[in-house]
């Protein structure tokens, strides 16, 4: 799932793999020319490979919770009212509603922390490998998956003629997730 460790920096929180070849997936997935079933297969897989990812029970990792997720966010807030007050004001307001449904259970698993297909790449030897796990922390399901749709969705906006097919990909990979490990509560994944 990950490549090969060369070097570990903990006090960093850094972590160092082998290089792996390929084009990052979230490429693929928006490229035009590339046939749609292929892409659609490849977004079923991401899912079922996330859905392993979150089945790996052995690795401890610091915790991360809702309430983590909505601190960090509202120390973001003073940069924000400086950058712009007015979009600040809209987060402080969006803060707000989450603060308010935050869930109230949570399906820990081992997260990636950041999951995207951005930050997963099809070798090419064709495995998915992903990238980028110095932020692992166990934490709901619903955390990557729900960033990994949510990046999805933000391809639809900044590649509008592949819509069609990105809509179709959210699907597929939650498909590809749910054959393997099932959402356990879809509130908190809308949520997260």
């Amino acid at each position: 799932l990950v490549p090969p460790l060369v070097a570990l920096w903990p006090q960093l929180h850094t972590t160092v793999g082998e290089a792996v070849h390929g084009p990052a997936v979230a490429a693929v997935l928006a490229e035009p020319t590339a046939p749609v079933a292929g892409r659609l297969r490849l977004a079923h897989d991401l899912g079922g490979r996330l859905a392993e990812f979150h089945g790996q029970d052995a690795v401890t990792a610091p915790g991360w919770s809702a309430a983590d997720q909505l601190a960090a966010l509202v120390a973001m807030l003073p940069a924000a009212r400086i950058c712009d007050p007015g979009t600040a004001d809209r987060m402080a307001g969006l803060l707000d509603l989450l603060a308010a449904g935050a869930p109230d259970t949570s399906t820990e698993v081992l997260a990636h922390g950041a999951f995207r297909a951005g930050q997963v790449i099809r070798s090419e030897d064709g495995r998915l490998v992903f990238l980028d796990t110095d932020g692992v922390r166990r934490c709901d399901q619903g955390r990557d998956l729900g960033n990994a749709l949510a990046h999805l969705r933000w391809q639809t906006i900044r590649h509008p003629g592949q819509r069609a097919v990105l809509r179709r990909a959210e699907q597929a990979l939650l498909a590809g997730y749910v054959e393997r490990r099932p959402v356990a509560d879809p509130t908190a994944l809308t949520w997260w």
